[in-house]
């Protein structure tokens, strides 16, 4: 990653280590990410790891729960599982003889083919729910 360090204007490359993100090293010295003022250019983008890297795990949580509460503002609070279109009867497992409620628009294709995630009737919608 390329990063332009604010007191000297010097570009420098940088990395980081997952064990401490905040440090950046580049040109054989460490710099805060404070710092630093990143480079994006089409050959060098953030992964989005090193992106997240930046925000502390409540931030990321409470982003979380914000988009949640916003996915489930669009639909009446009273919706749930049974009211969306991939919610069937199906299997879960390679071997199982027997069905259960899953969703179909959830497979699980390491089970083998026609293998869904399982489901409760009474479940609130997830990120996947189209009505009937």
């Amino acid at each position: 990653m390329i990063a332009k360090v604010k007191a000297t204007g010097e570009i420098v490359d940088v990395h980081n280590s997952p064990f401490y993100p905040d440090i950046w090293y580049g040109a054989g010295l460490p710099y805060g990410t404070s710092e630093l003022e990143f480079i994006s250019t089409s050959k060098n983008k953030c992964h989005r790891l090193d992106f997240l890297t930046h925000f502390t795990d409540q931030e990321l949580k409470d982003e979380l729960k914000r988009r949640d509460k916003e996915r489930q503002s669009q639909y009446p609070s009273n919706l749930h599982c049974r009211d969306c279109k991939y919610c069937r009867e199906g299997r879960t497992f390679k071997h199982h003889l027997w069905t259960t409620t899953v969703c179909f628009a959830k497979p699980k294709p390491k089970m083998g083919s026609e293998r869904y995630y399982a489901t409760s009737l009474s479940c609130k919608i997830c990120e996947k729910f189209e009505p009937k």
